[in-house]
């Protein structure tokens, strides 16, 4: 990767360390304190063979395309609070997931934190590079050790002649754009209560969801829940806790334990056609959504 372009003046918990071998945050949650240019390691293990075969965007396709994409890939390891990239630099390349989770987020004129997505192993980290050359629309942040497989952005212009994989690359797109689609209704039509009870049901596979209760791992700070779903750490403090009197959950550090999946459900306003989707363990909404969020709304980041 080449070096990083400045943070964009929207983002003011961002900043660049006078040694240029660092970036620190003011005060927000996933202020970056390093980026991971130093720790790249060249591939040349199966593993990363293995990786690629069962991601989302090679899963099924010829052996010898991965090799081919291999020959070109950098595997970059970084730990807490590393930046993959900012918004605004350039798409230079395309990243998978090996470990850990990276978080792609927005940041508002006063430093208010969105979360849009999760990035799990396997997953790209921004399937547009695949397609244009535009700067990045988001920051991709770690939290916690992660392994990123990087590959330059001009070894997949080589492979455009190739159906499958362009076909598997309009598929990922699509199917990116439909949950931006649902989680601009849930972010500005639903409120808080909504927007948590759909989080929580959505980490939550069939077979335990048909026992009526569950065990949810949440994530490492509340702050980065609270990001997830667009509302203050108070706000969604007080709701959990409004859960807990009423019986619906406990909570038990980083975990929640749903008494009543059904119940949760409700509080959720989902259609049929999402009931559906949830009992089959098929996440309609893992916090990827717009960054517009209408301004009047209670139960948001203040403006």
């Amino acid at each position: 990767m080449n070096a990083r372009a400045a943070p964009p003046q929207g983002d003011p918990t961002i900043a660049r360390d006078a040694s240029a071998e660092a970036r620190a945050s003011d005060d927000g949650e996933f202020g970056a304190d390093r980026d991971a240019e130093s720790d790249a390691v060249l591939v040349s293990s199966s593993l990363h063979f293995a990786a690629l075969r069962e991601s989302a965007l090679f899963d099924g396709l010829p052996e010898t395309l991965i090799h081919r994409v291999l020959t070109h890939a950098v595997e970059r390891r970084m730990r807490e609070r590393d930046i993959l990239f900012f918004k605004g630099d350039p798409s230079d390349h395309v990243g998978i997931v090996l470990d850990g989770t990276l978080y792609k987020i927005l940041y508002g004129p006063k430093g208010q934190e969105l979360i849009l997505d999760a990035i799990e192993p396997g997953e790209l980290t921004d399937e547009m590079a695949l397609v244009e050359n535009r700067p990045r629309s988001v920051t991709a942040i770690a939290y916690g050790p992660v392994r990123v497989l990087s590959i330059p952005r001009r070894c997949f212009l080589t492979l455009r002649e190739e159906p499958a994989l362009m076909q598997r690359v309009h598929a990922l797109m699509y199917e990116r754009l439909r949950k931006s689609i649902d989680a601009m209704e849930i972010m500005c039509l639903h409120r808080l209560e909504s927007r948590l009870a759909r989080h929580l049901l959505s980490t939550i596979d069939a077979e335990t969801a048909a026992r009526g209760v569950a065990d949810v791992a949440l994530p490492p700070t509340q702050s980065i829940l609270a990001a997830m779903v667009n509302a203050s750490r108070p706000k969604l403090n007080a709701q959990l806790q409004k859960w807990q009197r009423t019986g619906l959950i406990s909570c038990a550090g980083n975990t929640v334990r749903i008494h009543d999946v059904d119940a949760l459900r409700g509080k959720a306003c989902l259609g049929k056609a999402e009931r559906i989707g949830l009992a089959r363990g098929a996440s309609s909404w893992r916090g990827y959504g717009a960054a517009s969020m209408p301004e009047r709304r209670s139960d948001t980041h203040s403006p």
